[in-house]
């Protein structure tokens, strides 16, 4: 869809889901362009079209990561969420996605099926590719607030929770409803969940495996 055209859709869109006026003209240019960015590193085809002929928000994942920059766009323009606060709430409402302006998420990320995804506070890096149903947050560790630090090329598959003082390296795939929290996982590593939180499944695995299954997500 036409630059244009976007812009009156989301407008439209605020004005009749959240009874809101909103002017998203002056951050429009920078949100399609962060989305871009995000649609032309992943491999999938629809996002390859997407690249060329424009955003489509009727693809609910590639409309979730739109919505997402451009409330962040909104709030670091304003410096206030007067703005910001519609379209996030419109991206909660429409794609079941909590995304908070104010939280950076990374420059490249992107996602398969986002409903119930819940992301926080936390130190965020590229190639983050999530499934539904999946939290990243604070944790109070011993009297403290602690967050959550990510490593590049991190996949969550469905039901994943990264919380607290964890610290989560580079390359590292968790399984569906791994639960990991205060704990530490290295490079290179499959996480799989167990019975305790603090001591999830960790495998080492061999490089050139895992970047072969990121060769389903990335190019």
């Amino acid at each position: 869809m036409k630059k244009e055209d976007l812009q009156r859709h989301i407008e439209t869109q605020l004005r009749n889901i959240m009874c809101a006026d909103v002017d998203i003209g002056n951050c429009i240019d920078a949100a399609i362009n962060r989305t871009n960015v995000c649609l032309n590193a992943a491999n999938n085809s629809y996002y390859n079209r997407m690249a060329i002929g424009g955003v489509d928000p009727y693809h609910s994942c590639a409309y979730a990561i739109l919505l997402y920059f451009l409330s962040n766009e909104l709030y670091k323009r304003d410096g206030n969420g007067e703005r910001a606060e519609k379209v996030y709430y419109l991206n909660k409402a429409l794609n079941g996605l909590e995304a908070f302006y104010a939280d950076e998420l990374p420059a490249i990320f992107s996602m398969e099926h986002p409903l119930g995804t819940v992301f926080g506070r936390a130190k965020y890096s590229n190639y983050l590719f999530f499934y539904q149903s999946c939290t990243i947050g604070g944790s109070w560790f011993e009297s403290k607030m602690y967050y959550p630090v990510l490593g590049e090329h991190v996949t969550m598959f469905s039901g994943v929770k990264i919380l607290g003082n964890s610290h989560i390296g580079n390359h590292v795939i968790l399984g569906a409803n791994t639960y990991v929290i205060n704990c530490d996982i290295p490079d290179y590593s499959f996480v799989f969940p167990s019975s305790d939180a603090r001591k999830p499944i960790i495998v080492s695995g061999k490089k050139e495996e895992i970047l072969n299954r990121e060769k389903s997500f990335w190019k």
